[in-house]
């Protein structure tokens, strides 16, 4: 096997939207507010149920219209956004070895040592190398050329970045 990684690949729109979608939902005080809109919401229907007059309407309102921008920001404001930025849609080149990591695009050069990433997640679709708690490098699985360059690349991960989500 060789020692080291090389991968070439543009991420998707698909890829952009659901990459930005996971970022923006580990942030905590969107789900904060996303919790807290709904608990307004909820309270504004049980002052209806409970016949208590006059600040029902407004707990309803408020609730319903913070309820309505978390989830505004959630979905077309994330489209909009990632549009915006043309960094997002050009060729990304990583090269992992045993030293490091270097990724490089028209916009960026890096190198990091392996203890920059103090996490790895791995999904369906994704390695994500994170740089702090909201913060990571997607590297889609379709960037492998096939299944053993994937394995060793999980292999490499697991030896340099000791926690995996």
């Amino acid at each position: 096997m060789p020692s080291e990684i090389n991968l070439r690949y543009k991420l998707t729109e698909d890829e952009l939207l659901s990459m930005t979608r996971m970022s923006v939902m580990r942030a905590w005080y969107l789900r904060l507010t996303f919790i807290l809109a709904l608990v307004v919401f909820l309270g504004g229907g049980v002052a209806v149920l409970l016949g208590i007059e006059g600040i029902e309407p407004f707990i309803l309102a408020s609730g319903a219209i913070v309820l309505y921008f978390s989830l505004l920001y959630y979905n077309p404001l994330t489209r909009w956004r990632v549009h915006r930025e043309p960094k997002y849609f050009v060729e990304h080149a990583w090269r992992f070895d045993e030293d490091g990591v270097s990724s490089k695009t028209e916009f960026a050069e890096s190198k990091n040592v392996w203890s920059a990433y103090p996490k790895v997640k791995e999904n369906a679709r994704f390695f994500m190398l994170y740089v702090d708690a909201n913060r990571f490098a997607p590297i889609p699985k379709r960037a492998f050329t096939n299944r053993e360059q994937a394995d060793h690349f999980r292999e490499l991960l697991k030896r340099k970045i000791a926690r995996w989500e």
